[in-house]
C-alpha cells in the first residue's frame, strides 16, 4: 500500500520549523553598557531570524511540496494473498542516499569481507602504515595477555590470604562447649537459722558462725549490703535499724575472725575459695558483683572469642551477668577489672583488640 504525508523530517515546513532556534539566552540584567548594547544587536538580530521563519513558513503554507510516497506493508492480509496482489516496482526502494539498486545489495556478502585484503588493497593506506597496525595490535595482545597473567596470580594471592584468615578466625571462636555452659544461674540462700530480729539478738556465737555461713557459702562472693538484706529477710523486717546492722558487722567480724569467710572488698567469700563461678542473675547491680567474678567473666568470654574488641567484650561480659544492656556505670567497672587484667599481664591489648596473653610466651 502506498501512502502520501508530510510526516518526515525532509518536509520543508517541518524542518524549517525544526532548525529555528528559540531559546536564546539573554542578559537583561547586566549594567555594563558594552553589555546593554550587545544585548540590543542581539535582540535585533532574534527579530530578522523569527521574521525570515515566518516568511519561509507562509511560502510553504501558500506553495507545498508534493509529500513523499510511504510505502506501507499491511499485516492484516494473508502471505499468499500478499504475494499475489501486491507487486511493487524495485525502483520504489531505492534510497536518496545511494544509487546502488536493492538487487545489488542483496548480491553483497558480508561474510566475504577480509579485514587484511581491504587494508592492503586501499590506496591510502601504505604499506608502512599497515606494518605499524600490525605492529601495535601484537603489541596490545601482549599488554592484555601479561595484564591477565597479572590479575591471575593477584586474585590466587588473595584467595590464599582469605583462606588463611578464615581457618585462623575458626579456630579461634568454634568451641566444643557453649559459652553457657560456664555460667550458673544466681542461687539465693534460703535455709538461713534465724527467723526473729529478737533471736538473731541473742544468738550466740556458734549461732551467728552458722547465720552467716549458710548465707556465704550459697551465695558467696557476696557483698556486704546484700548480706545484711538476706539476714533481714528472714528475719521478716522491713528495714534495718542501727541494733541490728551493729549486729550484722558482730556476727562477720566473729566469722572473720574464726576463719570462716574472708572479706575482700567488702565482699564476703568462703574460707575455702579458690575460684569464683560467674552468675547470671535476675536483676543486677554491677555494685554488687565482686572484682573476681568479673575477671572470671572476662576469662571465659576470651576463652570463647580471642582477639576481641574491647567494647565488644564488656557488652559480652555483661550479657554473662544477666545486663539486658550496658549503662555507663556496669561499662566502667568492667573497664577497671580490664585494666587491672592489662596490670598484671593476664590480657594483652593488641591494636584494640584484647586477647589473653598465653602462658607459654
Amino acid at each position: 500500500m502506498t501512502y502520501e504525508g508530510a510526516s518526515n523530517i525532509d518536509n520543508p515546513l517541518r524542518r524549517n520549523s525544526f532548525n529555528y532556534n528559540r531559546n536564546k539566552e539573554r542578559n537583561f540584567e547586566s549594567q555594563n553598557i558594552r553589555d546593554r548594547m550587545r544585548s540590543v544587536s542581539q535582540s535585533i538580530n532574534e527579530i530578522k531570524n523569527e521574521v525570515k521563519y515566518i516568511n519561509k513558513s507562509l511560502k510553504e503554507i501558500e506553495n507545498p511540496t508534493a509529500p513523499k510516497k510511504v510505502f506501507v506493508i499491511d499485516r492484516t492480509l494473508p502471505v499468499d494473498e500478499y504475494n499475489d496482489n501486491h507487486h511493487y516496482n524495485q525502483e520504489d526502494y531505492k534510497s536518496d542516499a545511494n544509487d546502488d539498486t536493492y538487487e545489488n545489495h542483496a548480491e553483497y556478502n558480508v561474510n566475504s569481507l577480509d579485514l587484511n585484503k581491504r587494508l592492503k588493497s586501499n590506496d591510502n593506506v601504505s604499506s608502512e602504515n599497515y606494518s605499524n597496525y600490525s605492529n601495535s595490535k601484537d603489541n596490545l595482545e601482549n599488554i592484555i595477555q601479561d595484564l591477565n597473567e597479572d590479575y591471575i596470580k593477584i586474585e590466587k594471592e588473595r584467595a590464599q590470604k582469605i583462606n588463611q584468615l578464615k581457618e585462623k578466625d575458626t579456630t579461634k571462636t568454634i568451641k566444643k562447649d557453649d559459652i553457657n555452659d560456664l555460667i550458673a544461674n544466681y542461687k539465693t540462700a534460703k535455709d538461713i537459722p534465724v527467723n526473729k530480729a529478737e533471736e538473731f539478738y541473742n544468738s550466740t556465737n556458734k549461732k551467728l558462725l552458722d547465720i552467716v555461713n549458710s548465707v556465704v557459702i550459697v551465695e558467696g562472693p557476696i557483698h556486704i549490703s546484700e548480706f545484711t538484706s538476706r539476714i533481714k529477710e528472714s528475719c521478716n523486717l522491713k528495714r534495718a535499724g542501727p541494733k541490728f546492722k551493729k549486729h550484722i558487722s558482730k556476727s562477720i567480724s566473729l566469722a572473720e575472725k574464726e576463719n570462716a569467710i574472708l572479706i575482700i572488698d567488702d565482699f564476703l567469700f568462703p574460707s575455702n575459695w579458690t575460684k569464683t563461678t560467674v552468675r547470671k542473675r535476675v536483676n543486677p547491680n554491677i555494685d554488687l558483683i565482686s572484682k573476681d567474678e568479673i575477671e572470671e567473666n572476662i576469662k571465659i568470654v576470651l576463652n570463647f572469642i580471642s582477639p576481641i574488641n574491647q567494647k565488644e567484650l564488656i557488652k559480652r561480659a555483661s550479657r554473662n551477668f544477666g545486663f539486658k544492656s550496658t549503662s555507663k556505670k556496669t561499662s566502667n567497672k568492667i573497664n577497671e577489672v580490664i585494666d587491672y587484667m592489662f596490670s598484671k599481664q593476664i590480657i594483652n591489648n593488641n591494636n584494640g583488640e584484647i586477647e589473653v596473653i598465653s602462658k607459654d610466651k
